[in-house]
């Protein structure tokens, strides 16, 4: 959650400054600051967390600087998969597809990038980064899970959309209206990316043995 709720509100966020500077929704450069603050939510939220919890409990074993290339190399697949959402429910709105159908399949989009992001950079990073692990069959399982889960925050991510109307049941909980200030559609996209991911996450920790989930 100290990621996926940074990432929700770092992708909102750019997005009320990319309509600010007259991007349109319907094109990549609008994808592309879109998925920038996504990733840099990320990025951030997880690089504060883990120096907030050094300074708190004084742990000698978290290295800042090497939780600061993972956030870079969470952040970086973050990208990927906030950069790819616009699009992706611009195309399932345009082919017709309503809510739950959209929700489930933004999911399974979020899954896929997010975890094609967190492949390719971790061959770029893990040369030069002491804090990214090298590709192994263990972390692809476990990047795999961790992917599932954020696939469940682009999911409820939908939910923010008013234009489903009726049909969007997270609505009453995150949905983003004409009228909704700034600051607080950043917080309610925020809060709908760390539910999803949440619930999923919580499924994962049901389903798995103990010490197999990517968290343990």
């Amino acid at each position: 959650v100290s990621k996926l709720f940074p990432a929700g509100f770092g992708w909102q966020t750019a997005a009320t400054f990319a309509e600010g500077a007259g991007m349109d929704a319907a094109n990549m450069d609008f994808a592309l600051a879109t998925g920038l603050g996504d990733g840099l939510g990320v990025a951030l939220g997880h690089t504060a967390w883990m120096a907030g919890k050094k300074m708190i409990t004084g742990d000698d074993e978290i290295d800042v600087t090497a939780q600061a290339q993972t956030g870079i190399f969470l952040g970086s697949a973050a990208v990927c998969s906030g950069g790819a959402w616009q699009p992706f429910v611009n195309t399932l709105q345009a082919a017709g597809f309503g809510f739950n159908s959209s929700l489930v399949l933004t999911a399974g989009c979020g899954t896929l990038a997010f975890f094609s992001g967190l492949r390719i950079f971790r061959a770029i990073y893990a040369p030069i980064f002491s804090g990214v692990e090298e590709a192994t069959y263990a972390n692809l399982k476990a990047d795999a899970a961790l992917s599932a889960a954020v696939g469940g925050a682009a999911g409820c991510f939908v939910g923010t959309d008013v234009s489903y109307a009726a049909a969007n049941w997270l609505r009453p909980l995150v949905g983003v209206e004409e009228t909704t200030a700034a600051v607080t559609a950043s917080v309610l996209a925020g809060s709908s990316t760390a539910l999803g991911f949440t619930v999923v996450q919580m499924g994962e920790n049901a389903i798995y043995p103990k010490n197999k989930c990517w968290v343990d």
